[in-house]
């Protein structure tokens, strides 16, 4: 049987009333459960008269059945009062953001405990990495805000007193809205409790005139309205309403909810559109369905998106006795706690215990608010749909027992909504991650599929900056920005390029294939003009002088293979002594259009004594290059110079000896190119190659090509507007020389059937990793 007390008289006689959505009490007595052939899952506590420790109001359980929820908005801020504290508080605006910092430590420790519903929420993922609302504005429209209070010492609390009372927006003789302020953004300065969002700016805009639980200034919908239009000129972001009155939203039909509520439905539309995020508390009364004022999006749908409903749940997980349930406003209804909350007590220095809605919406606020700073291109809208979307029904049991497993998802969403608000999970990637390339997220590489391959010539030394870097990607569910290391981003080139011989059997001048025959001076004509195809168009020009070595050479990086056509001329204007001009163009087409490549350059050898060749070439020339993290190729400018030596040592064995490098024009980055200034690259190669019966064998060591000199630049993506569009940022990284000695074996082995080659390439000279293989076999008919 109900139990009809004084107090729950004057609830009903008041319940047209609006009231702050709290209990002001030690907590709430069990009692009978009222249930009905009509509405079974009505629950009303019994209603008692109790004081909260220092304060000079009475409140009644069901006259503050509270709403609670937070608001988001981004608006112009006007100009407004401030109340100040002075003090020093734990502060991580000093922190990088994504930075860890343990939030716990010491006496931080014993704050964090101090509010246990903190632990429940998960909000450590957030706070320990930075995000404490520093920067957004929080509006608490309520009784008012004790500014006095220590847990405001370090806050600068703005506000608009609607209600024209004696002591301001500055001042609560009520308590309601100083218990909620401080779930929200109270201090974390070592003492008493802290606030989800604990740096968050307060707005406290105060809508009872005399404490008496009643808010005078929200008594019209005129009134509302202009509550409301005060979010969009003090630029608020989450707005905190802990109030309500007892009428369910099924009491009003649609028609009537837009004739009565008007011009509230006009204001917070637009203060929605200027950014700003409404939470409300679901209402105290026990209920089926959230009340009217909570749940005014269900006939007004245009607000659902930026809107947030809260009912409550106790320290374990189980439906509260005084809660409303979501019930037709499940679409936009979450749940936290609400049961013995402790906060600060306005009047005194400590706090109290409360229980409500109204206690409940202030932890979904401070979660916005702490959302809203990780990830400020997200729209109120976005924000909202994070907090649902991860939200979980697997915590939480009914009143009446009812769990996910035993009664299925439609009838915890009619008691709980999405379920009970997870602060980490609202914060952490909910899609996959991509790095974009673009003016927005609509082009860019899913790194859940692959990571992107930085271009060939990348050395270590510009991987190693590359990879501890940090980068912005994109969540593939609502574009939340995060920032993760380059190795979660780019991969290292690969092994890359294998010295092995040509396919083709071995090249000997002689019947006995001796080195020696071999280097045997071949008679020329002293001048000749020479015409040659290269399929691949990375030939040296001083191929011929090498000997057959060049196979083993790695061509540029970068450089975008292609069939191109030579010209050149030979002269011999000694014995000793070999000069080539020579002229290479482009003949084949590109993704984007023909190969324009162009090189002009000479080469020379001069033979020193009976045994030993230097040989030299420059050239300049434009060369079609891929220096991207996807298939864009451009022409850049290229001075390309080498210096080798090329030494016969006996009759089966020589040494060699080379060394290029490469010059590039400056070349400007993009969002998928990299950019270059002063750059250069370099390789060097030595080996002896020997001459085996029926092989030739080389084992020598190598530099492979890689950047070397001058800076590398990246367009990377900075910050993403909330209309999508991303802003680049500009990386530059240095470039010093990098020099690993990497062994390599090739072999060149003639068969009955055709030849074999082989080539092995292993990581660095002091270990033997295996790091690639070739082997290829050719045969001529």
């Amino acid at each position: 049987m109900l139990r009809f007390t004084p107090t729950y008289i004057f609830a009903l006689i008041a319940s047209t009333a609006i009231v702050p959505l709290g209990a002001a009490a030690q907590g709430l007595e069990p009692g009978v459960r009222l249930q009905t052939a009509t509405e079974s899952m009505a629950r009303q506590a019994p209603v008692t008269v109790s004081f909260a420790p220092g304060l000079n109001t009475v409140m009644s359980n069901t006259a503050v059945a509270g709403l609670g929820l937070s608001v988001i908005g981004a608006l112009a801020l006007g100009q407004t009062d401030q109340v100040t504290g002075s003090g020093g508080s734990l502060s991580q605006t000093a922190l990088p953001v994504g930075d860890y910092r343990d939030t716990t430590q010491g006496i931080y420790g014993t704050e964090y405990s101090y509010n246990a519903n903190l632990a429940q929420l998960n909000v450590l993922p957030l706070n320990n990495y930075g995000y404490d609302g520093t920067g957004i504005n929080v509006a608490v429209v309520d009784s008012g805000i004790d500014a006095s209070h220590p847990e405001f010492r370090n806050s600068t609390i703005f506000g608009y007193d609607f209600s024209n009372s004696a002591t301001g927006y500055g001042g609560d003789q009520n308590g309601h809205g100083t218990h909620v302020a401080s779930i929200i953004a109270g201090d974390a300065d070592g003492t008493g409790m802290r606030g989800v969002a604990y740096d968050a700016t307060l707005y406290s805009y105060r809508v009872d005139a005399d404490g008496d639980g009643v808010f005078e200034a929200m008594s019209s919908d005129s009134d509302f309205a202009a509550v409301a239009r005060r979010h969009i000129t003090d630029g608020i972001h989450v707005s905190n309403n802990s109030w309500g009155s007892t009428s369910s939203v099924t009491s009003f039909t649609a028609s009537q909810a837009r004739s009565n509520f008007r011009r509230s439905i006009s204001a917070y539309d637009d203060a929605q559109a200027a950014g700003t995020l409404f939470g409300f508390a679901a209402g105290n009364s026990g209920n089926a369905e959230v009340s009217i004022d909570a749940g005014l999006p269900y006939h007004a749908p245009e607000l659902a998106d930026a809107w947030l409903v809260v009912v409550a749940s106790d320290e374990n997980g189980v439906e509260t006795a005084f809660t409303n349930r979501c019930g037709v406003a499940a679409a936009f209804c979450v749940t936290a706690p609400g049961n013995n909350v402790m906060a600060a007590d306005a009047g005194t220095t400590g706090y109290v215990p409360l229980s409500g809605t109204s206690m409940a919406a202030p932890f979904v606020s401070g979660l916005a608010a702490a959302l809203m700073e990780k990830f400020p291109n997200l729209t109120p809208e976005k924000i909202a749909t994070r907090i649902k979307t991860t939200a979980s029904h697997a915590p939480l049991t009914g009143f009446f027992g009812e769990t996910l497993a035993n009664n299925g998802t439609a009838a915890m969403e009619a008691i709980f909504g999405h379920g009970l608000v997870d602060s980490g999970a609202a914060a952490a990637q909910i899609g996959n991650l991509t790095y974009a390339f673009g003016p927005d997220a609509s082009r860019g590489q899913d790194l859940s599929q692959s990571k992107l391959p930085l271009p060939a010539g990348v050395g270590r030394g510009l991987a190693n900056q590359i990879m501890a870097d940090k980068f912005v990607v994109f969540d593939s569910f609502d574009n939340a920005m995060f920032t993760v290391a380059g190795s979660e981003v780019f991969e290292a080139p690969g092994a890359g390029f294998v010295p092995s011989y040509d396919a083709g059997p071995r090249k000997s001048d002689a019947t006995d294939g001796s080195v020696k025959a071999r280097r045997i001076a071949q008679r020329h004509p002293k001048e000749q003009l020479i015409f040659s195809f290269l399929p691949q168009g990375d030939t040296p020009i001083t191929a011929d002088y090498w000997q057959g070595v060049a196979a083993l050479f790695a061509p540029q990086p970068f450089v975008v293979p292609a069939a191109k056509l030579r010209m050149s001329w030979e002269s011999h204007p000694g014995s000793s002594a070999s000069l080539t001009p020579f002229l290479s163009f482009g003949s084949g087409a590109l993704e984007q259009g023909s190969d324009r490549s162009i090189e002009i350059g000479f080469a020379s050898k001069v033979r020193f004594g009976s045994a030993v060749d230097l040989i030299s070439s420059i050239s300049v020339g434009e060369q079609a290059i891929n220096f991207g993290l996807d298939d864009q190729r451009d022409l850049v400018g290229i001075v390309k110079s080498e210096l080798g030596l090329n030494a016969t040592l006996n009759a089966d064995n020589r040494f060699f000896l080379r060394y290029e490098q490469s010059r590039y024009s400056d070349r400007a980055a993009t969002d998928s190119d990299f950019g270059i200034s002063a750059a250069r690259a370099d390789s060097w190669m030595m080996g002896v190659e020997t001459q085996l019966p029926e092989a030739d064998l080389t084992i020598g060591v190598r530099n492979d090509y890689a950047l070397s000199g001058g800076a590398v630049s990246l367009m990377t993506p900075g910050t993403m507007l909330k209309d999508g569009t991303i802003l680049y940022d500009h990386k530059s990284y240095g470039l010093n020389r990098s020099v690993r000695l990497r062994p390599f074996v090739a072999m060149q082995h003639d068969t009955y059937a055709g030849t074999l080659n082989f080539g092995a390439s292993f990581g660095s000279w002091d270990r033997s990793d295996l790091e690639a293989l070739e082997l290829s076999f050719s045969r001529q008919f």
